[in-house]
């Protein structure tokens, strides 16, 4: 991780709201987007009510394990991971209306993450 992203990071946790991190934002730019998506789901997402679990949760690894499936994966894995996440809590969470608004922000990096992909392949 750079300088420049550990500023950008430092930003994220001083946004008010998990909608001023929507894509486009301004620590958007220095900051890996599994970086905020795992900030977004960790330290943003509601604690009451369903909540999303992380990838590591889903399959059953420990922190240590799961640590090591980051260093041996890319971004775009761990998006994909992250999105799975996020596709479960959908799944479980019918109504949109019950659905937080950290949970359409990490849709819209998800998306966004995905589109990146299939423009550079």
């Amino acid at each position: 991780v750079t300088y420049r992203a550990l500023r950008a990071f430092r930003g994220a946790l001083r946004a008010d709201s998990v909608d001023d991190l929507n894509p486009g934002c301004a620590v958007a730019d220095d900051l890996p987007s599994e970086l905020l998506l795992h900030h977004i789901l960790c330290a943003r997402w509601p604690t009451k009510g369903e909540g999303v679990k992380l990838p590591m949760d889903r399959v059953g690894l420990s922190v240590s394990q799961y640590s090591l499936w980051l260093d041996k994966h890319g971004p775009n894995e761990t998006v994909d991971a992250l999105g799975a996440s996020i596709e479960t809590y959908e799944n479980r969470v019918k109504s949109d209306g019950d659905r937080c608004s950290a949970w359409r922000v990490a849709k819209l990096w998800i998306e966004t993450k995905k589109s990146e992909a299939a423009v550079s392949s």
